[in-house]
């Protein structure tokens, strides 16, 4: 079963490097694949992308309340235990970290984004349009800025276990510039 979860936006722009290499930093570069890890170029992820400026990758977690509050709570980075898969009946969260959307006329930044969810046939299971960060200011710098709304997906008794494919396509408004990322998330028996 898959449904919206709205967060209010993180109390102020807390970012920076997060722990674990879990997210990496994009780099300033024109390249599609410009994240770096611990300095160094990172290996391509289809859970992120980026196109100039512009950079976002997806992570779940099972632990939504835990990021939120890791997320607000000032200090050099955030330490994110991402998750790659869920037990029956388990909620799993997934949201986008984002960098570079461009400003509006009142300087204000508008991202949104689309998940689709195929069940391990392939076939449709969930498909939810989200505000990711929308008449918001930009994260400043190249600080990463978490979204404010995910998506949330418990696996029922009905639902097939197996390998769910969720995929999130997120549009800078603003710039006209639209990403497409994508993550296996694994859902086992309890």
């Amino acid at each position: 079963m898959a449904q919206g979860r709205h967060r209010k936006p993180p109390k102020g722009l807390i970012a920076g490097a997060l722990a674990l290499g879990v997210l990496c930093t994009p780099q300033a570069a024109s390249s599609q694949d410009s994240w770096l890890r611990n300095g160094e170029h990172a290996p391509p992820d289809p859970s992120r992308a980026s196109s100039g400026e512009f950079a976002v990758q997806m992570i779940s977690t099972l632990d939504p309340d835990g990021l939120f509050t890791a997320w607000n709570t000032k200090g050099e980075g955030v330490r994110i235990v991402a998750a790659q898969g869920m037990r029956r009946h388990q909620p799993i969260a997934t949201f986008a970290v984002f960098t570079g959307c461009q400003r509006d006329g009142l300087g204000q930044c508008n991202v949104t984004g689309v998940f689709d969810v195929l069940d391990p046939a392939g076939q449709p299971y969930a498909h939810h349009a989200v505000d990711i960060w929308v008449g918001l200011p930009p994260p400043p710098g190249r600080n990463l800025q978490l979204s404010m709304n995910g998506l949330g997906l418990r696996i029922e008794d009905k639902d097939p276990l197996g390998t769910y494919r969720v995929k999130l396509t997120v549009t800078d408004m603003n710039a006209g510039i639209t990403l497409a990322t994508e993550q296996s998330l694994t859902a086992t028996a309890e």
